[in-house]
């Protein structure tokens, strides 16, 4: 009855966490199509977003937004934030690995470059992003330079001319993007599925690692009942796939980590 009294307890305690964290099982645009932590389709997405141009309704808003978010954490940045506030965007130019660099926006109103460097799982080269200031130094060498190093936790990179920049933070800017713009309702939903990913698979808040602590504390009797009698062996559940289709094999022994078969008439020997 104990044991039982548990697992109840358990499972309203996950229900409420599920809602408060938004982690039950919606569906999600962008984790159907297995974008999960691939940087490429993250960089085009965002690539997306930041480009005036295209169909998503938003304008300039949200590459003014991300141009704000890195000036404000550039050692120095060659605009002021009033200037990047109030400048016409509308001419910029968004390329995708172009000089192998993730996203650059070109910028003609202002004569900027913006470069986005996206790291997820992948780490820093050596010399990456001075490389990459330098490359873009030599092709536009009337424009400024203003890079981003976007990753998960907005670790900074080896250049300090390139401002670390968290998705925490860029998905913070999404959020009051989506609030305050009057976008199609079909682009603000795509946009909240982005964001819901990125605080499912790449980003975990302090608040949801001491949550998850705080309900493994108050519950670890019913978590090891579950890991005691709940987990199903991958193996055992191929195997009997495997068998059902070959019904002239016949099982000595299906464990967690092994299976051991015959063929049935060996079993007249």
């Amino acid at each position: 009855m104990e044991s039982e009294n548990e697992l109840l307890a358990l499972l309203e305690e996950l229900n409420r966490f599920e809602n408060t964290f938004k982690l039950a099982n919606r569906f999600n645009i962008f984790e159907a199509v297995n974008m999960g932590k691939q940087e490429v389709h993250h960089s085009r997405f965002i690539a997306f977003l930041l480009d005036p141009t295209e169909s998503h309704g938003l304008g300039t808003s949200f590459l003014r937004r991300f141009l704000l978010s890195t000036a404000a954490n550039c050692t120095n940045s060659p605009m002021s934030r009033l200037s990047l506030s109030v400048a016409d965007l509308s001419g910029a130019l968004v390329y995708c690995e172009r000089d192998h660099i993730d996203i650059t926006v070109e910028i003609p109103e202002l004569r900027l470059m913006l470069a986005v460097e996206n790291k997820i799982d992948s780490l820093e080269r050596t010399d990456q992003l001075k490389d990459y200031r330098e490359s873009i130094a030599r092709r536009y060498p009337q424009y400024s330079f203003m890079g981003c190093f976007l990753t998960p936790d907005g670790y900074p990179g080896a250049d300090e001319e390139w401002a670390p920049l968290s998705y925490a933070m860029m998905a913070a800017e999404l959020k009051h993007l989506v609030d305050e713009s009057a976008a199609n309702p079909s682009v603000v939903t795509v946009i909240r599925h982005y964001i819901d990913l990125i605080e499912k698979k790449i980003m975990v808040s302090e608040e949801l690692i001491s949550a998850c602590r705080r309900i493994y504390a108050q519950h670890r009797t019913a978590f090891n009942l579950i890991m005691q009698h709940g987990q199903v062996s991958t193996l055992a559940e191929a195997f009997r796939s495997f068998q059902a289709e070959r019904p002239h094999l016949a099982a000595l022994a299906v464990r967690q980590d092994v299976a051991v078969f015959v063929e049935s008439d060996w079993l007249q020997i």
